[in-house]
């Protein structure tokens, strides 16, 4: 009580992260954050990164949120040197609201609301992830970024 509620920052447009080039997946720190109330979803999805290529992605509640409830499928928080690491993030979570703050690191929240399920998978995405693996010997192809965006949600 009384401590100072973290600031979102601004909203950014999904046309305007559409050209980032994401970061190889071992290069994103992220931190997964429970903003849903469902217990333990935070952990669930931080593995399910791990088992993507993510690195050690770290699990707890969401500072934002420990109130009330993120009543969306969830949001991106990153700051300047975080684009290409969310950019990463969202193709595995592409419904997500994008904000970028003022942080001064490269640290990327995935803040999970209470619309989330489950991450997203598609021939497309996994074709972006593999090109963005340790071992990867080209880069992701600017085609298959853009398809890999374009489901609905």
């Amino acid at each position: 009580p009384g401590a100072p509620v973290p600031d979102l920052g601004e909203q950014v447009s999904r046309s305007s992260m559409i050209d980032v080039t994401p970061a190889k997946l071992a290069d994103a720190k992220i931190r997964v954050l429970n903003a849903s109330g469902q217990g333990g979803q935070a952990a669930e999805v931080a593995g399910a990164l791990r088992d993507i290529g993510f690195t050690e992605p770290e699990a707890a509640n969401d500072p934002v949120y420990e109130t009330a409830r993120l009543q969306c499928v969830g949001q991106i928080r990153f700051g300047p040197s975080g684009r290409a690491a969310a950019a990463s993030v969202w193709l595995v979570a592409p419904c997500m609201e994008l904000f970028q703050d003022g942080r001064a690191d490269d640290t990327v929240d995935l803040a999970l609301g209470t619309d989330f399920t489950e991450l997203a998978n598609s021939d497309d995405i996994d074709a972006v992830l593999a090109s963005l693996l340790p071992d990867a010997t080209a880069p992701a192809d600017p085609d298959l970024l853009t398809q890999a965006h374009t489901g609905t949600c």
